[in-house]
């Protein structure tokens, strides 16, 4: 496992600051990464492509909070995910601007030669390892539409 080590010094120099929202996000990262290991039966280990889709999944548990306590007046809950929310975030890899985003969309569309919407899983299959961790799977799923519905000449 690549960041476990790095995340257990995190918490540790987290709990001497007494940075709660960050001890609580580390914890929470940890687990999840734990819990998913033991899910996982065909390997004992999860690879950076697993640690990176459970820390995408935490991020948009976490995105999914904040909106709702936007919409429920909670100011200072809202807080406390956007606090966790940065120190999941520094743990994931770079996010991939638009234009590397419709860069790869092209590069699948071509590669599997796909003709219309009607090809849109078979692109979006292909594209998922790709993009898990640094791009927004409803950014994805916009740019392949938007991709697959040009007129065949774009």
């Amino acid at each position: 496992m690549a960041i476990k080590p790095r995340l257990d010094q995190e918490l540790k120099n987290a709990l001497k600051a007494k940075a709660a929202n960050r001890v609580n996000a580390l914890r929470e990262i940890l687990g999840a990464l734990v819990y998913a290991e033991l899910n996982k039966k065909d390997q004992p280990s999860l690879t950076e492509q697993d640690e990176t889709a459970v820390l995408s999944k935490l991020k948009k548990r976490h995105r999914e909070s904040i909106e709702a306590f936007e919409k429920g007046n909670r100011p200072e809950l809202v807080a406390k995910e956007k606090a966790e929310l940065q120190v999941i975030e520094e743990f994931l890899p770079a996010a991939m601007s638009a234009e590397e985003v419709r860069e790869m969309v092209r590069g699948a569309v071509v590669e599997l030669s796909a003709q219309g919407l009607r090809d849109m899983g078979k692109v979006m299959a292909l594209l998922k390892d790709k993009y898990v961790g640094r791009a927004d799977g409803k950014v994805v799923s916009e740019e392949v539409k938007r991709r697959l519905s040009e007129p065949a000449g774009s």
